[in-house]
Order: C-alpha cells, then sequence, then structure tokens
C-alpha cells in the first residue's frame, strides 16, 4: 500500500466524496476511524526493513609462477563489486620479511565486462643476490571502510651471471676507497631518491628501447665483480647494469617517456641522467661525455639526453645502462620484450 505525503495532522485521513456531518456522532465516528488508520500508519512505519545479504567484493591477484634472479614480478590485480582507493602490492621473503613494496596503477582491462570491475597493475624487482626459492606477494586492496588482502606464490630461480676481475689504477683506486664527503652525500641523495614513487608519474607502461647505438657489451647486468686495487688490495661488488661500448660523442637516448629526475656530474658515475617512468621505477644513464637535458624536463622515448663518455669510474668510452624498481636493480633488458604494465593506465580529466 502507497501513501501520498499530506499537511494534515497524523492520524487524521480524509476521503474523498464523504459528506461532512454536524454533531458528536460524526465527529466521534471520525476520530474512531482516524485512530484506527493512525495505528496502521505506526505499525507499518515501525516494521523493520531487512536488508539483503551484502555481496563482499571479489579480488584475484595474479603473477608469474616462476621468475628468474633479477627479473621483474609483473603483478595484475582484478577486483569487482566495490570502488577501489589504492592497491598496494609486496613481496616477502620465505622467512615472511618484506622484501619490496610498491604502489599498483589503476589500468584499463581489455574488453571491461562491468563497470563494477576494476584492475591494477604493478612491477616489482628481485634482487640479482636473491635467495633462490619461494616468495609470497601480497596485494593490499583498500576500499573507503575496509581492506581486503590477497595472496600469491613465485618462485625465485637461480640466474645467470658472469665473473669478472677489474684493475684499477691509482686514481680511480683513490676515487672509490679514499674518503669523500660529497661522494657519500651523493650515493645518500640517490638512494632517497631511487626510493620515492610519484603516484603520478604513469609516463611509460610500455617497453623500452634501447639507449645507444653500441659496437659491443663490455659487462652484463648482474656480474659478480672483484675489483683489484693499485695497492694490491680488493673488493667485491655487483655490477647492477650493462655496458654498452661505443664511440665517444654517441648520442644517448631516453630509454621510454619520463620525467628528468637527475641530470648532473657526480664523483663516481661521472654526469648521469636518471629518468623516471612510472611510479618507483627509473633507468640510469652514466659516465656520459655531455648532458643534453635538465631536471624537471619530460622526454620521450628516443629523445637525445646526453652522450658517450668515459667520465667518473670508466676504464674507457661506454654507457652504463641501469633500471631500478624501489632501490632494487633489474635486468634492463628484460623491458626490450615485455611491457612494465599490461595495459594503458586509467587516466582522469
Amino acid at each position: 500500500m502507497r501513501y501520498r505525503a499530506s499537511n494534515r495532522p497524523m492520524g487524521v485521513v480524509a476521503y474523498p466524496g464523504t459528506r461532512k456531518r454536524n454533531g458528536s456522532c460524526g465527529t466521534n465516528r471520525r476520530l474512531r476511524t482516524g485512530l484506527v488508520f493512525g495505528m496502521i500508519l505506526f505499525l507499518v512505519a515501525a516494521v523493520p526493513v531487512v536488508a539483503g545479504p551484502r555481496s563482499e567484493p571479489s579480488v584475484e591477484l595474479r603473477v608469474p609462477d616462476t621468475v628468474r634472479q633479477g627479473e621483474p614480478i609483473a603483478a595484475s590485480v582484478r577486483v569487482n563489486g566495490a570502488r577501489v582507493e589504492e592497491v598496494d602490492v609486496l613481496l616477502f621473503g620465505s622467512g615472511g620479511e618484506k622484501e619490496a613494496r610498491v604502489a599498483a596503477v589503476g589500468v584499463a582491462p581489455r574488453g571491461r565486462e562491468r563497470e563494477s570491475e576494476e584492475q591494477w597493475a604493478a612491477i616489482l624487482g628481485v634482487s640479482s643476490t636473491a635467495e633462490p626459492g619461494g616468495r609470497s606477494v601480497e596485494a593490499r586492496v583498500h576500499f573507503p571502510r575496509y581492506s581486503m588482502i590477497a595472496r600469491s606464490d613465485v618462485m625465485v630461480e637461480e640466474g645467470d651471471f658472469f665473473s669478472m676481475d677489474i684493475s684499477l689504477n691509482r686514481e680511480l683506486t683513490a676515487l672509490l676507497t679514499e674518503p669523500d664527503p660529497e661522494r657519500e652525500e651523493q650515493r645518500r641523495e640517490l638512494r632517497q631518491l631511487l626510493a620515492s614513487s610519484d603516484p603520478a608519474a604513469t609516463y611509460n607502461p610500455g617497453t623500452f628501447q634501447k639507449p645507444v647505438e653500441a659496437q659491443r657489451v663490455s659487462a652484463d647486468f648482474g656480474d659478480r665483480r672483484v675489483y683489484r686495487y693499485a695497492d694490491g688490495t680488493s673488493s667485491r661488488s655487483i655490477h647492477n647494469g650493462i655496458d654498452y661500448v661505443a664511440q665517444p660523442g654517441t648520442a644517448v637516448h631516453a630509454a621510454g617517456h619520463g620525467r628528468i629526475r637527475l641530470a648532473a656530474e657526480r664523483v663516481v658515475s661521472g654526469k648521469s641522467v636518471v629518468i623516471e617512468h612510472m611510479p618507483g621505477l627509473f633507468s640510469l644513464y652514466y659516465h656520459l661525455d655531455s648532458l643534453d637535458v635538465a631536471e624537471g624536463q619530460f622526454v620521450l622515448a628516443g629523445d637525445r639526453i646526453g652522450t658517450v663518455g668515459a667520465t667518473g669510474l670508466a676504464t674507457g668510452p661506454h654507457l652504463h645502462w641501469e633500471v631500478q624498481i624501489a632501490r632494487t636493480p633489474v635486468d634492463p633488458e628484460w623491458f626490450f620484450d615485455n611491457a612494465v604494465l599490461q595495459v594503458a593506465p586509467i587516466t582522469t580529466q
């Protein structure tokens, strides 16, 4: 039964076409009728409304079954049934220790079936020195009033890396071993930069291109190095990028779209450029002879950013190219055949 709103006093109901009578009999009858219908209205209003069962949103996390040491983990999170505010994706070691954390990016799924469906994507870095074995990836999906967690396992397999000895003269030995406050401050600033993540930096969800026309590769990603110093001592390190040998002055290009976050001369890496391509995803270009960009500038894939040189800690002209995800170096050439995200990011007008 439906009731129309009225400005009449509660409990008084007027019927169209009813003749008004004079005297107490008519008045009492109207009062009794009004009270009866008033009670009916009260009881109807007092009946509680029982809502149907609320359907919980579904969260699905997809990651590859296996990756090799030094390879990224591409994660995809699909949510149905609720509006998502943000998604964090974390990587945990076999002992439960947190190894990485990144913010996912909202993306537009191919052939979206429902308006209530959302897809988010993220990329995690696995170190080239990570212990082989099982890992757990966790997606924390945050809704306006609560959060949900989805987990999936991934196996890290042993990578194939070379070992090499590098002999340094006295000048290069001093560059690495003698105390230098400027060098240490530059390292601290770079670590802070590479640990940052700008949610708006969704510039390059696709693949990367080779940054230089090189004659050959003199050092691969993940090489286990031993530096032989001029005083007879030595130290060990991991090579976090790829060294492309080229003639001095050869043009160096941006591997992908992005924002220049650093363009400066540094003690060890010489003239250097750092580009942010996606939140927490950076490419680094070292030992340049010249810089053709400035900090804050936006570049497209293929834009010239400098030229090959031998500045800083370099035994000859080459480009050291490196890619890091949330401060974890990963194999740069992985991005030649694999897109950072599987679909284009959602943009708002």
